[in-house]
Order: C-alpha cells, then sequence, then structure tokens
C-alpha cells in the first residue's frame, strides 16, 4: 500500500500546490511536480497505455483523453483555462520527448517500446544513409536488444535464483551500452550516428537504472542513472550548440526559420544551448543586437554546419535540437524520481503496480501521488 510509504492518493492535483506552479516555485513537466531543490512533491498516475502511448512512435487516442482530463483537473479547482494549459504544455512535452512519465516506469514494455521508437525515427529520417545500415546491423545494438529480452524473462519470473542472474547480466550490458553510445554521441562528427547514438543512449541508461532498481540496489539506480543524465546533457548542449552555430546565432532571426522555429521555441533551444542558463526572451533582444553589430542582414544567407558540408539548417536537425530541450525536462524527472525511489527503499516496479492499483481502485482516469509532507 502506498500509504505504509507516507504517500496520499487524491483525485485532483492538492490545491494548496497550485500557487506555487503558477509561481514558479514547483516546476511541472511530464506530470511530475518538484520543487526548485528537485524533491518531488507529487507523481501523476495515468493508465498503463496512455504512457505506453506517450513513448510510442503514434500518439493514441487515449493520451488526448488523458491530456483532457489533466486539464479538467485543474479546471475543477476553479482555475482559468489558460492556467490549465500548464498541465496540457506538460503532457506535450512529454510526447515530444518520446518518453512516458517518470511513474511509467513499466519495465520490459515500456523500454522496448522506447527503443522501437528510436529504431523507427532511425530508419524513417536516414534510411538511406550506409553509416544508420551499419549502426542498425552492429554488434552493439544486438547486446542492447539482447538484454532487453534479458529483462523481459526477469519480469515474469518468480524464482529469485533464476530472476537475479539475469537481471544481472541485463544490468551490466545496459552499463557498457550506455558507455558506448555516450562516446559514439559525444564523438561522432556524422548528425546521422549521433541522432542514433542518442536514442540508444537514453534506453540503455533507463534500463540499466531500472534493472538496478529491481535487483534492489536502489542508490546504485540513483547514482547511474544521474552520471548518464549528466553526460546526456553535456553532450546534448554541445550538439545543440553546434547546430544551432551559437557564434553566429543571431542569423536564426531570418524569415525561413520563422516556421520551423518560431520565437517561443527559439528562446527555449537557446537557453538550453547555452548551458541551461535561462534568459527567456531577453534571447531576442540579444540577438538583434548582435546583429546590428555584425555584417549588414542582406548579405548574411547561410548558417554553416559540423555535421557534413550542409549549407543550411536541415529540419530534421532542428527538430533534434527540440526534441533533445523537451528530452531535458522529462530525463530530469526520471533523475528526481530514482532519487524518490532510493529514499522510499521501493523498485520502479513495484512503485508503478502500485500507483496502478491506487489508480484503479480510486475508479479514475488521472490520480496524484503525493508525499505526506505535502499532501493538503
Amino acid at each position: 500500500m502506498l500509504s505504509e510509504l507516507g504517500l496520499s492518493v487524491s483525485r485532483l492535483i492538492p490545491a494548496h500546490l497550485v500557487p506555487g506552479v503558477l509561481s514558479g516555485a514547483f516546476t511541472l513537466h511530464g506530470g511530475v511536480i518538484r520543487d526548485l531543490g528537485g524533491q518531488i512533491v507529487a507523481h501523476l498516475a495515468l493508465p498503463a497505455q496512455t504512457v505506453l502511448g506517450l513513448a510510442s512512435l503514434t500518439p493514441l487516442g487515449a493520451i488526448t483523453s488523458a491530456v483532457s482530463s489533466v486539464a479538467a483537473n485543474f479546471q475543477l479547482l476553479g482555475l482559468k483555462r489558460d492556467v490549465a494549459q500548464v498541465a496540457q504544455l506538460s503532457m506535450a512535452s512529454t510526447t515530444m520527448a518520446g518518453l512516458g512519465l517518470a511513474t511509467g516506469l513499466v519495465g520490459f514494455i515500456y523500454v522496448s517500446t522506447v527503443m522501437k521508437r528510436v529504431d523507427g525515427q532511425v530508419k524513417k529520417v536516414f534510411e538511406k544513409t550506409e553509416q544508420v545500415k551499419a549502426i542498425m546491423e552492429s554488434t552493439e545494438r544486438a547486446q542492447l536488444c539482447q538484454a532487453l529480452d534479458d529483462y523481459k524473462v526477469s519480469t515474469v519470473l518468480t524464482s529469485d535464483h533464476q530472476r537475479i542472474p539475469l537481471l544481472r547480466d541485463a544490468r551490466t550490458v545496459f552499463g557498457r551500452a550506455a558507455h558506448h553510445y555516450s562516446s559514439r554521441m559525444s564523438e561522432s562528427e556524422d548528425f546521422a550516428e549521433v541522432f542514433a547514438a542518442e536514442g540508444y543512449f537514453v534506453t540503455a541508461c533507463i534500463g540499466n537504472a531500472l534493472s538496478c532498481s529491481d535487483l534492489g540496489h536502489w542508490d546504485e539506480a540513483r547514482q547511474n542513472f544521474e552520471g548518464h543524465y549528466d553526460q546526456w546533457r553535456a553532450t546534448a548542449q554541445t550538439h545543440c550548440a553546434k547546430i544551432l552555430a551559437l557564434d553566429e546565432q543571431e542569423r536564426l532571426l531570418d524569415k525561413k526559420y520563422v516556421e520551423v522555429l518560431p520565437v517561443a521555441q527559439l528562446v527555449r533551444v537557446l537557453d538550453f544551448a547555452h548551458g541551461g542558463a535561462v534568459r527567456g526572451i531577453d534571447r531576442i533582444d540579444e540577438l538583434r543586437a548582435a546583429r546590428e553589430r555584425g555584417l549588414e542582414w542582406s548579405d548574411i544567407k547561410k548558417i554553416c554546419l559540423p555535421f557534413g558540408k550542409q549549407e543550411m539548417v536541415e529540419p530534421e536537425q532542428f527538430e533534434f535540437v527540440k526534441r533533445l530541450c523537451h528530452r531535458d525536462d522529462v530525463l530530469k524527472n526520471y533523475r528526481d524520481h530514482f532519487a524518490f525511489l532510493k529514499d522510499k527503499e521501493i523498485s520502479a516496479h513495484n512503485f508503478s503496480r502500485l500507483t496502478e492499483d491506487a489508480r484503479i481502485s480510486a475508479n479514475q482516469d488521472v490520480v496524484w501521488i503525493t508525499p505526506e509532507e505535502f499532501a493538503a
């Protein structure tokens, strides 16, 4: 029972938390409310099929219903529609990141869904490149798939004598895969390889943390995921800076980028590429000032990129940058979630099972799981 872990279940988001979300004292991303120190103050629990839909190639109809339920959850508290959109944007960010909710770490089905999404994106975007063909047929990817299979078998075994060796093997292989794909993501100058390596790196990171968690090594799960996240974030910011050509970032104001990178997204990706320092709309004033100091705008025609010899930012590269920004929000949730699980001394799988049981028992599409110290 969640109550034995010092957690309470409520149909609505606790009303006293809402002012903190609106003021910025709490952040809401992907169904997790955190304070500024990263401590989780509330989890959103959704139906399992919706969580998987958030990580799938094509969003399911259930997602739309769940997002509406979250927005209505805010509106039932008497809040205005524009306030309810905070929740909708949170869910949209999770969908764009291609990852599920922190409370939806539901084992093999979830991780394999993320893996399939990565495979699908790689094949769709880079179907004809020899580099990606080599990645898809590589020994490292085959080992990653084997680790997924071992983890799958472990989830249905009841005997620790059989389950634990499989989990240990999966943990080791996931860890090696994370190291390999982290290196490829960091060192490669080929955009196709970076694109693929990033996806497999994230898959391996989640798999490694889940394996540690199911073994009962909660602190190891927390430490490993935090270390992997730090590596991922530093490398992702470096690639964003390269793609956006920060030494000539004022060129991003050109009208040809208006549709693919509207102002709100431009500000967000620039903040991320600059190391996460939040400057907001002030970034636009900086770009305007830089433009005035530089060449005549009529002479600025192209952006040079580090990946190959392209003379203009390709749409898939802009999409990659935006996805990295959204992933950063969701991966922070995972990092803090594993710290939460360590404090509660419970595995990710068992916590997910308990939250789903609580949601079904409450007969609700959406419930909030709140530590007693933050409950009303």
